[in-house]
């Protein structure tokens, strides 16, 4: 987390042994959702990575890079797919095609802004990944952002879905009016925290 090594580096292990479970347990067509709190493990770990070396360094902005990208690029796409492909109702779906194409457009928007914008990476209290876009460009990417994950969610015809999208959005909330800064690793964090809820789904539903 934007914390500290430790507590990333804890969560990682813990995010790694839950999504391990929740594969064993998930059927073939929920892999995609089982696989999300190991991606987040892997996200937390470069974060822990992050700690243990120069910020402004190339390893630094390596591993500022790669967790930006799982942040950015990966995230925003992911979510309407993996929702998109387990919707069964065909109102439902049609709709949220729209979500997974809008998706990829955040995902390219963010993809050309890690190319645009250079990236600044410091430590205030938290850990702060900082591209250097203008405020009003920022804002506009973020609720852009939000809407690309929650979005999907809400509109699932699923109802564990939509209370992982309210769980989400109010982190989202939390992270935003707590951590400005740190924005993003803060979000992140409690994103991951709550896809270890995946493991109690699958457990659930035995």
């Amino acid at each position: 987390m934007c914390f500290s090594a430790t507590v990333s580096f804890a969560a990682s292990g813990a995010l790694a042994v839950a999504g391990g479970a929740s594969l064993k347990l998930a059927k073939k067509h929920e892999r995609l959702i089982a696989l999300v709190p190991l991606l987040f493990a892997i996200q937390q770990a470069i974060e822990g990575a992050q700690w243990l070396v120069p910020h402004s360094g190339v390893l630094g902005q390596i591993f500022g890079y790669a967790y930006l990208i799982f942040a950015f690029l990966l995230w925003p796409i992911y979510v309407p797919i993996i929702v998109y492909r387990h919707e069964t109702e065909k109102h439902h779906k049609k709709f949220l095609r729209w979500f997974v194409v809008f998706g990829a457009i955040v995902t390219f928007g963010f993809f050309i802004a890690l190319f645009v914008f250079p990236l600044e990476i410091f430590v205030k209290g938290n850990l702060i990944y900082n591209l250097l876009a203008t405020p009003a460009l920022a804002l506009v990417g973020t609720i852009l952002y939000s809407l690309a994950i929650v979005g999907p969610l809400l509109v699932s015809s699923e109802r564990s879905f939509k209370l992982f999208g309210v769980l989400v959005f109010v982190a989202e909330l939390a992270a935003w009016n707590i951590f400005l800064l740190g924005f993003v690793s803060v979000w992140c964090f409690f994103a991951a925290a709550l896809s270890g809820c995946i493991l109690l789904w699958f457990y659930l539903r035995r």
